[in-house]
């Protein structure tokens, strides 16, 4: 390993702690914050109306969207957080040079998993989101491009894991021959 990957991998490492350690305090923050507007005291937790064409519908509570919202959004925050954890593990392996065993394709493997659980549940919130801002009578805007960027994202780590796959079932052929 040439010192400067060796540097990029150890730089990627100690950004990705960064970023775990970011990820928590931002679910923490929003966790609070998220709580504050379900205090029933909150004018926004009365009960609310929407106006869907001639139609007056009651949410029995719009706490329970925050509370939704609030779950969603900690999930994903978690999600990205055992990515960052995985994420590490394989680096701490390149570093020691461990490239094709069977461990750092089950952590590829992980990341993979939890990347498409993401890009799941971002699309489920955003189709809540779509529901919440055409009950309330606006016009929908929708945009496929941050889902078209997570699909391709994920088509890309999906070859990289089967290119690492088949490179530890070659290697084990190798290792086995000699």
């Amino acid at each position: 390993m040439t010192t400067k990957t060796r540097l990029i991998l150890k730089t990627i490492y100690t950004f990705s702690f960064i970023i775990e350690i970011f990820l928590f305090i931002s679910g923490l923050l929003f966790t609070f914050g998220s709580l504050a507007l379900i205090n029933p005291e909150n004018k926004f937790s009365n009960n609310l109306k929407i106006i869907v064409g001639s139609q007056n519908l009651t949410a029995h509570s719009p706490a329970i969207v925050i509370v939704l919202t609030l779950i969603a959004a900690l999930v994903f925050i978690i999600a990205l957080i055992m990515v960052m954890i995985v994420m590490r593990k394989l680096i701490k392996n390149m570093l020691q040079k461990q490239y094709f065993i069977a461990q750092n394709l089950r952590y590829l493997k992980r990341i993979l998993q939890l990347l498409i659980f993401a890009i799941f549940e971002e699309v489920i919130v955003d189709i809540i989101s779509s529901l919440i801002t055409l009950m309330n009578g606006k016009s929908l805007k929708i945009d496929f491009t941050p889902l078209i960027i997570s699909l391709i994202f994920v088509a890309i780590f999906y070859t990289t894991y089967t290119l690492l796959k088949n490179g530890i079932v070659i290697k084990k052929e190798n290792d086995d021959f000699i």
